[in-house]
């Protein structure tokens, strides 16, 4: 913002689930979900730091636009200041993080991720509900 004092700052966040799970199997398994969460956490608490500082700053969460693409789109554009546009057919995957959610459910119901899942829920839920987010998928 100060090299561009007239710059817009969008920020989307997406559930700390699929993040974590989609970074966990690209990067092959090699960081655990208790440091992706924490990493997770950590930049946006940054954020959130950040953001009283910030003149023009929007939040959008990744679920809200592929629920209603075409409101939360039109918001920002108008956020930005600019017109209205005519989008295209809407080819979002609206399930696009439930396999993730998935994943998770199949860890926490296996005798060996039971465990660890509770541990994660416990240390991470409340935390993750102030951003509107729940490991209770």
């Amino acid at each position: 913002q100060a090299l561009f004092p007239t710059s817009y700052f969008i920020i989307i966040y997406r559930h700390p689930l699929a993040v974590s799970l989609a970074t966990q199997r690209a990067w092959r398994r090699h960081t655990s979900l208790h440091s992706l969460f924490r990493h997770w956490l950590h930049a946006y608490d940054l954020f959130e730091d950040d953001r009283a500082y910030l003149r023009r700053v929007m939040s959008i969460r990744f679920e809200d636009l592929l629920v209603d693409r075409d409101r939360v789109l039109q918001s920002a554009l108008q956020f930005l200041g600019l017109e209205r546009l005519d989008l295209p057919p809407d080819r979002l995957d609206q399930t696009v993080n439930e396999r993730y959610f998935a994943q998770w459910r199949a860890m926490a119901s296996s005798v060996t991720g039971r465990a660890y899942s509770r541990f994660l829920l416990r240390r991470f839920e409340l935390r993750f509900r102030t951003f509107g987010y729940s490991l209770q998928v």
